[in-house]
Order: structure tokens, then sequence, then C-alpha cells
């Protein structure tokens, strides 16, 4: 699919809507949809090819062994997704395998963000507890 300029959201209320959402706490899914839904301006040809693209992606990333494990991944340089059980370009594994370690390592970023947080509410809980 080609890329398109077209924004079903513009900018403005893209940051409107990210504002609301960095200012709660907790906010439910709905919560967005009905902040969206105002600015939301539909370009329905693309929104067709838009859920043909991602019932395409879906697909390749549901592919799983026999163990259940994820096999193909997408590799950013060509736009193609790799089969790591059948796919004999060293490169395109190396990439992957990148690819890997990198979102590991973003997802322990955010579990330490989380922790630290979670630890600083536990102890304002517990120094509320002690007054």
């Amino acid at each position: 699919m080609a890329k398109s300029n077209y924004r079903p959201i513009s900018d403005g209320a893209m940051e409107y809507i990210k504002h609301n959402i960095k200012v709660k706490g907790v906010m439910s899914v709905e919560e967005v949809e009905s902040m969206i839904r105002p600015h939301y301006v539909p370009d329905h040809w693309l929104l067709v090819e838009r859920d043909i693209h991602t019932r395409a992606t879906n697909i390749l990333r549901r592919i799983r062994d026999e163990d259940g494990t994820r096999t193909c991944f997408a590799v950013k340089s060509d736009g193609t997704y790799v089969n790591v059980e059948k796919c004999e370009d060293v490169d395109k594994l190396r990439e992957v395998d990148e690819m890997l370690a990198k979102q590991a390592s973003g997802i322990q970023k955010s579990r330490n963000k989380t922790l630290r947080r979670r630890q600083e509410v536990e102890g304002q809980l517990a120094m509320e507890g002690l007054a």
C-alpha cells in the first residue's frame, strides 16, 4: 500500500487527545474513542486499503511454530516479513535479531518505570497508613 498524506485527525486534535491521556492516570479505550469521534474525518477508500493491509500483517504476525512461538517478523529495511524458520538470508535474520533486542530493551525500560512508580505509590500508601 502506498503512503498517503491523509490524516483522519488533525495535528491539533491529536495533541489535545495526547495531552488528555497524559493528564489522566487511568483511561479506557472507550474514553479515547469518545475524544477522537468529534475530530475524525474518514476517507472510505483509504480505510478499506488500510483494513486489508492490517489484516495481511495480522496474519503474518500470527504465524507460530508447534510450541506457539512466533516465527514471522517484519524487516523494516525493505518492508517484508521474515519466517525465521525458513529464511537463509543472514542479513535479514540479523535485522530481526536486532529488532527483537531493541524491543526487549524498550520493554525493560517500561518495566523499570512502572516498578519505580509502583514503589512510589506503595510508599505513599504505607505513609498514609501510619498517619
